[in-house]
């Protein structure tokens, strides 16, 4: 097994652990969850000729949603980094 590699998998479950560890956190999951009720709220209350401030907020949920999925798409990659680093240490153990 190539120690760059060993040392790539360890660094991307590392980091999957910090995403996981950020997407549990209460805080963060309260404040992402007030952010975008702040938007539906603003476009359930917007006055139907307000089109660019409905977009405006369309594009803020798609940012917020896009910051999350960031975190997430971490989380899977540890998932998949933690298989294939099992994978390497049992073919480097003849297993």
């Amino acid at each position: 097994m190539n120690n760059n590699e060993e040392l790539e998998l360890k660094k991307k479950i590392e980091r999957g652990n910090k995403a996981d560890q950020i997407l549990k956190d209460p805080l963060i999951k309260e404040a992402i969850q007030n952010m975008k009720n702040a938007v539906y709220h603003n476009i359930e209350t917007s006055s139907y000729r307000q089109t660019k401030q409905r977009e405006e907020l369309y594009r803020m949920l798609k940012t917020i949603e896009h910051f999350q999925s960031q975190f997430e798409q971490m989380v899977n990659g540890k998932k998949k980094a933690e298989s294939m680093l099992t994978m390497l240490l049992n073919k480097a153990r003849g297993v």
